[in-house]
């Protein structure tokens, strides 16, 4: 039991890594959006904010916001879909 944590802690900072360097690469896929679905998907994605928070924020009807979330995110699958093709 012992050993199996150990081996856990080892591949943490791996891990850690590995989040970080994911979450540097959504940012920036995150940073081409159009400035509208950009602005929504970092406050909800990123900040933690709900719907109703960003609507708050941003003067905007909550089903606006929901909707510039939305197809941000099918946006971001669009463009990842796109660079898989290339490369493969």
């Amino acid at each position: 039991m012992l050993l199996e944590l150990e081996d856990a802690e080892e591949e943490q900072p791996e891990k850690l890594f590995e989040h970080a360097e994911q979450r540097r690469e959504l940012e920036e896929l995150v940073a081409t959006l159009p400035e509208h679905y950009r602005v929504v998907v970092s406050m909800y994605y990123f900040d933690g904010l709900n719907y109703l928070e960003i609507a708050e924020i941003l003067s905007r009807p909550v089903g606006t916001v929901k909707v510039y979330a939305h197809r941000g995110v099918q946006l971001l699958r669009k463009t990842l879909q796109c660079g898989i093709k290339q490369v493969g």
